[in-house]
Parts: structure tokens; C-alpha cells; sequence
């Protein structure tokens, strides 16, 4: 397949690897800054770096936007696709429907996965969630994630939405909570790395037997005196942290029954 992408950060770049590694060609890198998409073009065998928005005789059959969110307001209406090309964006949050002003074959290509160029990705275990116009784009759009992905899912834009939701949780949220950790230990000059034995674990056994089932510490055991003296250490330099300890103490107990 020919495609082009509009877009060139992370989620492009690895994409793009992917998609050549797979045997598609990618024609075009658009980004509204000329010298991103150069840098990402580079790296492929014959993709041409565009900021001209007007991709209208492009020869390519899927165009596939990998931009921030909140760019699509100001972006789309400013670019110009082929007919017959299949548009689709890879957001988690956004509907699909978003699309319909502007392209007549329009679907999603959301793959559910955190991107960053420093670290190299298997696509082949990332799931890839499919939303389409019409069947025909729909069994497309499957079909260029299925040269990428062993998962492959029809998902509507409502429950992209819910999943899309539940990774903030499972990855930001989560990430947040492990600089935070991070944070406290270098002030007592510890290193991360004594948590990770209790990282790996916790999350063998979330994935293994699901996190309800899986949840230990002071808050499930409704031990108050322990989690007063977490949120007088944190009080002290860190007061916000202990506002977020005692809300995320409280929903456990709630979520437990402990209240």
C-alpha cells in the first residue's frame, strides 16, 4: 500500500517503520514544520517531506493523521485529500465522525500503545482498534493493521473513548505515580531501583489474576495509623502529594468496602 502520513512525532515515526517493514511505501511526511518532517522522511526509503497541505495529487491510498488532539480543529480543514484516498486518525479520544466534513472514506487506526522514539516497539503485540465509514474502508483499514498487528479489533468511537480513558489510569496516571515515588527516594539518595523486584511483581500479578484481586497495602487493611504517618511525612515538604495519598487511600477504602 501507499501511504502518507500527516504527522511526524512519535507516533509517526514508529508507524512509519513499521508500515516499510511491513512492505508499504510511505510517499509523503507532512508536518506543518518542513524540517520534522524532513528528519523523519530521511529515515525512510523514499518518502518526500512536505508543509503543503494541499496533498491532493498524492498517489497515496490511506492517509494516516498522527497529530496532537487538539491540532485537529485548526489542521483539518486546511488539507486536501485525493477522492478515493481512505483518511483515518489515530487518536484514542477522538470520534471518527470528526472526519466526515473532509474526506469522503474516512475511518480510525488507533493503536493502543504509549509511543517515544527511544524505545523500539513490537507492533506486532500492540492492539490496533478500527472504526470505518463503511465496510469497504473498514475492511481496509483491517487490513493494513493486520500487516502490522496480531490484534486487530473493531471498536466504536464511544468505547475507543472508555479505552482510551482506562490507559490515562493504567499508563499516565501510573507513570506519574512512579516519578513521584522516584522523587522521594533521590531525597534520601535511594535509587528507583530498589523498587523494581516490587514493580515487576505487582504487575505479574495484576496482569496475572487482576488488580482487584491483586491490591495490598495499608489502605485495603484499614490501617489508619500507617497512612497518618505517610501523610505526616508528606505534609511537610510535600503537600499536594499528601492531598493525592489521602484521596487515592480513600477510593481504595471505598472501593474495598473499608468505609
Amino acid at each position: 500500500m501507499q501511504i502518507a502520513l500527516i504527522g511526524a512525532g512519535n507516533v509517526a515515526f514508529h508507524l512509519a517503520k513499521g508500515l516499510e517493514a511491513a512492505g508499504h511505501q510511505i510517499t509523503e511526511v507532512y508536518s506543518r514544520t518542513l524540517n520534522r518532517a524532513d528528519l523523519l522522511a530521511r529515515q525512510l526509503y523514499a518518502a518526500q517531506p512536505t508543509n503543503h497541505p494541499d496533498l491532493s495529487q498524492s498517489k497515496a491510498q490511506f492517509f494516516l493523521l498522527c497529530v496532537a488532539d487538539d491540532a485537529y480543529p485548526m489542521l483539518l480543514p486546511q488539507l486536501r485529500f485525493p477522492k478515493l484516498a481512505i483518511v483515518a486518525h489515530t487518536a484514542g479520544s477522538l470520534p471518527m465522525h470528526l472526519l466526515a466534513p473532509f474526506a469522503l472514506r474516512f475511518g480510525v487506526f488507533y493503536p493502543l500503545q504509549t509511543f517515544s522514539r527511544q524505545k523500539a516497539l513490537d507492533l506486532q503485540m500492540v492492539p490496533f482498534c478500527i472504526e470505518a465509514s463503511d465496510e469497504q474502508v473498514r475492511a481496509s483499514l483491517r487490513s493494513l493493521a493486520a500487516s502490522l498487528s496480531r490484534q486487530v479489533l473493531d471498536v466504536s468511537s464511544a468505547d475507543r473513548q472508555r479505552l482510551h480513558l482506562a490507559a490515562v489510569f493504567a499508563c499516565n496516571f501510573t507513570n506519574h505515580l512512579l516519578s513521584i515515588a522516584q522523587h522521594l527516594l533521590v531525597e534520601r539518595e535511594m535509587e528507583l531501583t530498589l523498587l523494581h523486584p516490587l514493580l515487576r511483581e505487582t504487575m505479574a500479578k495484576a496482569l496475572l489474576n487482576g488488580p482487584t484481586n491483586a491490591q495490598t497495602g495499608p489502605a485495603i487493611r484499614g490501617d489508619d495509623q500507617l497512612i497518618q504517618q505517610h501523610l505526616d511525612s508528606l505534609q511537610t515538604d510535600h503537600p499536594a502529594w499528601a492531598t493525592l495519598y489521602q484521596a487515592l487511600s480513600r477510593d481504595i477504602k471505598v472501593q474495598y468496602a473499608k468505609i
